[in-house]
């Protein structure tokens, strides 16, 4: 397969922003309704603000007016008795200096925004005293009519009281209105709030929702990448810029597929190129060790075993650089099957017979009847590779333990050799492909660094776990947990 033409960096900036302007756009949008809210109340808050102005500054108003008045009725009663009494010009200036401080006081009252019955009650001490006036403007000092209107100044006195005591318990009354006006606003943003905040909550969510579903189909592409699926085409819609990344991917993709092609092609020609000549030096090798084109010598001997252990290295590690390979693309074809596993491993330990008798290590094994679905080639070679691994690691006149148990779901497989184990620094890379630790295997034939690597590609590839148990004992302990069924496997 061929990449397409495509070149990624190859856009206009402008393209970008359509998402830019699907995040602007849904934060605007879930902002509405609660700027409408913030709006209302702070309107609401400005109306009630002025209606508690206005009606403090009438109560104060009338509080302080009607205080005055009664204060000036006062004024004005003591002055036109004295003048009644001593008949001093100066006293009767002084009447009527208060009484147009009275009159004044009293028209601006009137101009206030007044209350009917307040309207009415000062309506009705103007008109009184305009009475008290004409008579005692009229009639002589010491007539009866005069003493008589004199004496009519502590009945507007009382009535402005009255005004003064009715006012206050009007700024009571205003007090409770704006309470009850504050209570209700209240409750009204209350309700607003209930309302907008849940509205604006689900607004969140939806642009929310809308931009993950469009992630997911990135997400999507990208796992399907990392899980090998090259077949499959990306296409992302939505927003310009995510079709843009979209296309990317796909350009990815398809450089992806290319580059696994040619690792492949290289890795058949290869292991292609590198059969014969092997072949030649391996057969070679074996004439030589078997003497039978000839008699050799103990050092020609010797010179023909280190050529036949090398060409078996050198066979191994081109077998396990392809098989790694093929398992970690997944290139190896699968038949998954249902597999008797404990008999499974009885196989491979029977192929392992010679070498633990060669090596004098005894073979202990604890396999419960399991069956197993999955790839009985692949399973041959998790036990394969574990119980070598094993071999090469354990000592003369050791043991090697292997363990096969199922519980519910799960098929636990435990490898325990009796070598010097894993060195602390090492057991954390021991699964990286072809790390070798401090401690070599004894005997001719050396590791790749590989064997473990393969394990772990294969387990995963089962939906299984394989980890290096801790134990106060000697050797590696290896564990194996495979699903009775793995997940890619379930009908």
């Amino acid at each position: 397969m061929r990449a397409k033409t495509y070149r990624p960096g190859r856009f206009y900036w402008v393209r970008l922003n359509s998402f830019i302007t699907l995040i602007l756009g849904g934060f605007l949008i879930v902002a509405v309704p609660l700027s409408a809210g913030l709006i209302f109340a702070a309107v609401q808050m400005e109306h009630l603000a002025r209606q508690s102005t206005v009606a403090v500054y009438k109560s104060v108003q009338v509080t302080q007016g009607s205080r005055i008045l009664v204060q000036q009725l006062i004024a004005m009663e003591r002055a036109a008795r004295q003048f009644q009494v001593l008949d001093d010009p100066a006293l009767y200036r002084a009447y009527m200096a208060n009484r147009r401080k009275f009159k004044d006081i009293l028209e601006q009252m009137l101009e206030l925004p007044l209350s009917e019955v307040q309207r009415q009650g000062f309506d009705s001490l103007a008109r009184e005293e305009n009475a008290i006036y004409d008579v005692l403007s009229v009639y002589t000092l010491n007539s009866e009519a005069s003493k008589q209107a004199a004496n009519q100044f502590l009945g507007l006195a009382r009535q402005a009281r009255t005004l003064l005591a009715e006012s206050n318990q009007l700024v009571g009354k205003e007090v409770d209105t704006l309470q009850e006006t504050a209570r209700e606003a209240q409750k009204s943003l209350f309700w607003q709030a209930l309302g907008l905040i849940p509205a604006a909550g689900l607004l969140a969510v939806l642009f929310t929702f809308l931009i993950r579903r469009y992630f997911h189909q990135l997400d999507k592409a990208i796992r399907r990448l990392g899980n090998g699926d090259f077949d499959t085409p990306i296409e992302v819609t939505g927003p310009r810029d995510l079709e843009v990344l979209g296309q990317q991917l796909d350009w990815l993709r398809c450089r992806l597929v290319e580059l696994e092609e040619t690792k492949i092609k290289f890795l058949r020609h290869v292991s292609h190129e590198l059969k014969t000549p092997l072949a030649a030096l391996r057969e070679g090798s074996e004439l030589l060790c078997d003497q039978i084109i000839g008699h050799l010598s103990a050092q020609q001997l010797e010179v023909a075993r280190i050529l036949r252990s090398n060409s078996l290295r050198l066979q191994k590690l081109i077998e396990d650089m392809l098989r790694f390979n093929l398992a970690g693309t997944n290139q190896i074809e699968r038949t998954p099957e249902v597999v008797r596993l404990d008999q499974l491993i009885k196989i491979v330990l029977n192929d392992h017979i010679p070498s633990s008798l060669s090596k004098q290590v005894e073979l202990i094994a604890a396999l419960n009847p399991v069956e197993i679905f999955g790839d009985r080639e692949h399973l041959k070679i998790i036990i394969d590779n574990l119980l070598s691994n094993a071999l090469k690691y354990s000592p003369s006149g050791s043991s090697v333990e292997i363990k096969l148990t199922q519980e519910e779901d799960e098929v636990c497989l435990e490898v325990h050799d009796s070598g010097s184990g894993v060195a602390p620094e090492d057991s954390v890379r021991i699964f990286d492909s072809f790390y070798q630790g401090k401690t070599q295997p004894s005997g001719p034939v050396k590791g790749t660094g590989l064997g473990l690597s393969i394990v772990k590609e294969i387990v995963l590839a089962h939906g299984g776990n394989i980890e290096l148990v801790k134990e106060s004992r000697e050797g590696a302990h290896f564990r194996v947990t495979l699903p009775v069924v793995a997940e890619e496997w379930r009908s």
